[in-house]
């Protein structure tokens, strides 16, 4: 039971940590994207795209984020 609760929190912390770094890389890339293609209200446009953008990244993030996780946790308990 001790190791099952282990291996879950570190599974929890790995996911949360990928996965904010993969959303963080997209929105940079978003951020960039939405700068050279705006000629108008930068801010406005950025907060419209990004949006859409985070929902697009969210699956990708996901899978990436629990491959991430699993391979971590069960490496560093090997």
């Amino acid at each position: 039971m001790i190791l099952q609760r282990y291996i879950l929190r570190e599974l929890f912390l790995g996911f949360l940590f990928a996965y904010a770094v993969v959303i963080a890389v997209f929105a940079i890339g978003v951020t960039f994207q939405t700068m050279r293609d705006s000629s108008g209200n930068f801010i406005e446009l950025l907060i419209r795209t990004g949006s859409i953008a985070f929902a697009y990244a969210t699956p990708w993030a996901l899978l990436i984020a629990c491959t991430v996780a699993a391979t971590l946790t069960y490496g560093r308990l090997a």
